[in-house]
């Protein structure tokens, strides 16, 4: 079967593979949090003073880049929710 003629899912498959999407999305959210968290240890406990100025301009870089990843996740999963749970539903003909 083509991708044209692919059946459309039913309200309950489409929310079901939201779920999986969400799944996926929270795991690797749980992954940069702790990667952010092992950085922001580290950074606590001078780790960084011993280092040179481009490794702490590394450092922070990092930190800032793993932040805005985890935002941006944390946001796409807000929204899916949001529209899964919230937003306009179906009506079957």
């Amino acid at each position: 079967m083509s991708e044209v003629e692919r059946p459309i899912p039913t309200i309950d498959e489409a929310i079901a593979q939201c779920h999986r999407e969400q799944d996926e999305r929270a795991v690797e959210l749980r992954k940069v949090t702790g990667k952010i968290a092992a950085l922001a240890m580290a950074g606590g406990q001078g780790g960084i003073d011993s280092l040179d100025d481009e490794y702490v301009h590394a450092f922070f870089e990092q930190l800032e880049e793993l932040a805005t990843h985890a935002h941006e996740l944390s946001a796409q999963i807000f929204d899916q929710r949001k529209n899964v749970f919230y937003g306009p539903r179906h009506v079957a003909a």
